[in-house]
């Protein structure tokens, strides 16, 4: 929220931001456009990266479930 101050958003590959444990989220998302974007609700986008192929593998790691302080995205 908004509220609880600034939340750090690192997106790189896979092998080199994973912390070491599980991922909350794990799935294959279509990028059709070879993009990944990470935007706001209100669509200001605050990280994006090209990706080589048509589908990518996202793991995103998180510091709390519901608040998160730190996000950690990964690429495959």
């Amino acid at each position: 929220m908004f509220v609880d101050g600034e939340t750090l958003v690192v997106l790189g590959s896979a092998a080199e931001v994973d912390p070491g444990e599980p991922p909350a989220f794990d799935a294959m998302l279509d990028t059709p456009h070879h993009m990944v974007v990470v935007s706001t609700v209100e669509r200001q986008t605050v990280l994006e990266t090209r990706v080589p192929e048509g589908r990518t593998r996202v793991r995103i790691w998180v510091d709390h479930p519901k608040e998160p302080d730190k996000v950690i995205i990964g690429l495959e």
